[in-house]
Formats: C-alpha cells, sequence, structure tokens
C-alpha cells in the first residue's frame, strides 16, 4: 500500500477533496504498566481473540486511539459495546476498568462486524483505504513549477505516518491497515443496515400530526421546599431526627440567620429539629398533594383546576394569610409546537430539544401530551421531574391540556422528509445495535470470542490502581475478565 501511495500520491489527493474521510484523532490515556515495548514483539500480552484473530495489548491502545473520538458519541457499536453506561465526569487521561472493557467490546464487535460485511461481499479497494489511512500525512512542499514560478506541491510525509503508527500507536503498517480495512467494512455494514431501513408507516404518520399540532397546558408545579413549612411531622419522626444531634447542628450552623432569636444551638435546638423532620416528609407530602390534586382534576375533566389547586391552598395555611410566593399556583406554557420541543432521538425514545415551556423535560409527559383531547384532558399521571442542568429544580406536576390546535395545510417536503429520516434512524439504532448484540452473543456461546488471562490480570492492576487513587482499600482481584 505504502508503494502505491509514493507512486500515486497525485491522484489520491483528489480523492481526497472528494471523499469522506474516516477521522483519525490521538486519544491517549494512562494505561499503567510498561506500554514502550514497541510493536510486534513476542512478549505483547494476548487479551482476546475473535474467530482466531488476535487482539494483543497493543492492538487494544491502537484501537482506542483510532477510536477514541468515536467513543465520545453514541452510535450502535458504541452503544453495543457498553459506552453508554460508563461512568461520567471521569478523567480522560486516566483509564478506569470499565472504559477498557468497552474499548475491548468495541474491537470485538468490529472484528465480527466486518468478517459479517466480508460474509456479505463487501470489499476495501485500493483507493478508499488510503483515503482512511493517509489523509492527515501530505504536507505542502514548494517547489518550481514548470513555467518557472514557485507553486506549492503536496507529498506525502512517509516518514511522520511510520513514526506515529510505531511509536504513536505502537503498531505495524501491515497491523495499522488490517484494523483500517476492519473499520471500514463494519461502517459498509451499518450503512447497508441503514439504507435497508424504512420507518414504520404508524410511526410516520404520529410523528407527522405532531408536526402540525400546537398544544396549550395548564400545569401544576409543586416543589416539596416550597411545602415544607405546611409539613406536620409525627412524634415518631420528631424523635428519629432528634436523635441524630450531629445533623441537626450541621443544618443550625449552616441555617443560623434562620434561628437569629436563639443565642445558642441548644436554645434552638426545638425548632431546628422540627424544621428538618418538615424538610425529611416534605417530598411524601408533595406526592400525596399531587395525587390529591390530580384525583379531583380527573373528577372534574380537567375543569376548574384553578378552583381546585386555590381550594388546596386555602386548606394548607389553615386560615394563615397567603405567603408572598404561593407553594401552589397554576401555570401556562403557552402555545408551543411539540415537535420543535420534543423530537425523536437516535436511539427510538424522546430527546428533548428545547423541553416543554416551563416544564422541562420530562420523557413520559411529552410522551402522553399527543394521546390528550379537549375530551379528555387530563394528563394521567403525576410527572417528576428529576434536577438537570437546564433545570436544577425537583419538581413535579399535575397537568391539563388547554387548547389543542390541529393544523389542516398540508406539511412542505422538507419537513416530511426531515420526519420520515428521524424516524428511520430511531429505527436503525435500534435494529442495528440487536443485530450486534445478537453477534456477540453467538460468538461467546460458541466460544469464538475468548477473554485471557492477562486481560484479567491487566483490568485487576487498573482496578488496583484506580483503589489507590482513590484512597481505598484495594479489593481482591476478579479471577475472570469481565464480558
Amino acid at each position: 500500500m505504502l508503494s502505491a501511495l509514493r507512486q500515486h500520491s497525485k491522484s489520491f489527493l483528489i480523492y481526497l477533496l472528494f471523499a469522506m474521510i474516516i477521522v483519525v484523532f490521538v486519544f491517549t490515556f494512562n494505561m499503567g504498566g510498561d506500554m514502550d515495548a514497541g510493536c510486534g514483539g513476542a512478549d505483547v500480552p494476548l487479551f482476546s481473540s475473535v474467530d482466531g484473530n488476535e487482539i494483543t495489548r497493543d492492538n487494544l491502545f491502537m484501537g482506542m486511539t483510532l477510536l477514541g473520538s468515536r467513543a465520545e458519541r453514541l452510535d450502535p457499536y458504541t452503544f453495543a459495546a457498553g459506552f453508554d453506561s460508563l461512568p461520567k465526569g471521569t478523567a480522560q487521561d486516566e483509564l478506569l476498568p470499565e472504559q477498557a472493557d468497552a474499548f475491548l467490546n468495541l474491537m470485538e464487535l468490529i472484528y465480527l462486524a466486518s468478517d459479517e460485511a466480508t460474509r456479505m461481499g463487501f470489499r476495501v479497494d485500493e483507493k478508499e483505504l488510503a483515503l482512511a489511512m493517509y489523509s492527515g500525512f501530505f504536507r505542502e512542499k514548494e517547489v518550481i513549477g514548470e513555467d518557472g514560478l514557485d507553486t506549492k506541491k503536496k507529498e506525502f510525509d512517509e516518514t511522520a505516518f511510520l513514526n506515529w503508527v510505531n511509536h504513536t500507536l505502537k503498531a505495524s503498517p501491515q497491523e495499522y491497515e488490517d484494523f483500517v480495512t476492519r473499520i471500514i467494512l463494519a461502517d459498509k455494514l451499518q450503512q447497508f443496515a441503514l439504507s435497508n431501513t424504512r420507518p414504520d408507516p404508524l410511526e410516520l404518520e404520529i410523528a407527522l400530526k405532531a408536526a402540525n399540532t400546537k398544544f396549550d397546558l395548564k400545569y401544576v408545579g409543586i416543589d416539596h421546599r416550597a411545602l415544607a413549612s405546611y409539613v406536620k411531622p409525627d412524634d415518631k419522626t420528631i424523635q428519629e431526627v432528634s436523635a441524630n444531634e450531629a445533623d441537626l447542628r450541621t443544618w443550625y450552623d449552616s441555617h443560623k440567620e434562620d434561628f437569629a432569636a436563639a443565642a445558642s444551638f441548644e436554645e434552638a435546638k426545638a425548632q431546628v429539629t422540627e424544621v428538618v423532620a418538615k424538610n425529611k416528609l416534605a417530598p411524601e407530602f408533595a406526592k400525596k398533594v399531587a395525587a390529591e390534586i390530580l384525583e379531583k382534576a380527573k373528577a372534574a375533566n380537567g375543569a376548574d383546576i384553578e378552583k381546585i389547586v386555590e381550594e388546596k391552598l386555602n386548606e394548607l395555611l389553615a386560615g394563615q394569610a397567603a405567603p408572598e410566593v404561593k407553594p401552589l399556583r397554576v401555570e401556562s406554557t403557552g402555545k408551543f409546537d411539540l415537535a420543535k420541543a420534543v423530537g425523536v432521538s437516535a436511539m427510538g425514545s424522546y430527546e428533548f430539544l428545547m423541553g416543554l415551556p416551563g416544564i422541562g423535560t420530562i420523557e413520559a409527559l411529552s410522551k402522553d401530551i399527543a394521546s390528550l383531547t379537549m375530551a379528555n384532558p387530563v394528563a394521567p399521571q403525576v410527572y417528576e421531574r428529576k434536577p438537570s442542568l437546564l433545570n436544577p429544580d425537583e419538581m413535579l406536576f399535575v397537568v391539563v391540556l388547554a387548547q389543542k390546535e390541529v393544523s389542516t395545510d398540508p406539511l412542505d417536503e422538507e419537513t416530511l422528509k426531515s420526519k420520515e429520516d428521524e424516524i428511520r434512524a430511531a429505527r436503525f439504532m435500534s435494529q442495528f445495535t440487536a443485530l450486534l448484540n445478537g453477534l456477540r452473543n453467538n460468538a461467546m456461546a460458541d466460544g469464538r470470542i475468548k477473554r485471557t488471562d492477562d486481560y484479567a490480570a491487566f483490568r485487576a492492576a487498573l482496578v488496583s490502581q484506580f483503589d489507590q487513587r482513590k484512597g481505598a482499600k484495594p479489593e481482591e482481584a476478579p479471577v475472570e475478565a469481565a464480558q
């Protein structure tokens, strides 16, 4: 391949301008141990084999380097390999045992998928292999053109390429070529599956209706912290809370402004105990209040939701004056386009583009909205919003449809095509991930994937290093490698 590149470097440059190239990023982890043994040596430990094809420690390192940028997003391969379940917020210069497992899973899947693609008749020609392997190693060089003027020429930098393969990837050119060939074949199998995936007509119809529909919702947002002062703690809870004086002191120290009338913790202890007890019971109390409002809203078929909430608020106040910010009130989303607020994700579930106005991102609610009608306007359950970057407060919601407008105007071709592509991508992601899992499960059952004791020892060393960094006592090394 290198000799062909030297002979035809000009023609390869033309293809570089127009073809889709597999982009290679360096994604270096601290793998621990001796990673400087070079490439291709007999002392390099074997980690796994797939149908007799070996994956050594250095092959795993090469795979991590080439596939690192891919692992930062979810596609069928990385999802099937388990990257979606990796611990979040981990420093990228440290290799966790779970990351090693995921990368080795990914390499095994690429081996299986590339073999399946070959079995189906797919091949990789010299030109597309060159595009994938060498695109980053052309350098501009000033030369004298045929007209005698200075000009620039692109030349392949073989020295830089070999240094990168041998020292950065810790591989031989042939090992690099073989693995890139497998990546291309695996992607060809994926593209073939995508081209043969079609959306279900009913799914498409529902999505198109959502794109042509506008909603206006009334909702009651219930924050347990706002309701805490209305909780009446029972004696048992008071006793449980008062028994933990350390927690009470911590609360007092961080909220002294709330107990200004007391000169010390001892004077404020009874009041602090009541406050902490109220906060402890508040989440369940909020759920009870939300369930009661939902039950009454259903009984009234969505009518007079404001009256229902006002009556509940008066019950909580028990004759006291209402605070400036009421703990219960009815809000409105205003009219919004469900298709713009909520989109179908590549995983076949709901991806929130903007979230529901005033409410945020609650997957179950977004799915239920489409089925609401003016004849049946109350959303079927109390919805819980988990804290997120955009909406840090945990909230409960009772939702009633106020208005629903379905346009009779036909959708434009661009919208129709966009919706079809969204659903096709969601269906493909699910189906192709299942295919990859099937290939892997069959290979495991047939003994065609074999993890080695060397990988088990390598993984155990990663576990020990991680425990030491945390200051924890190292656990006993696992006997077998995680599958």
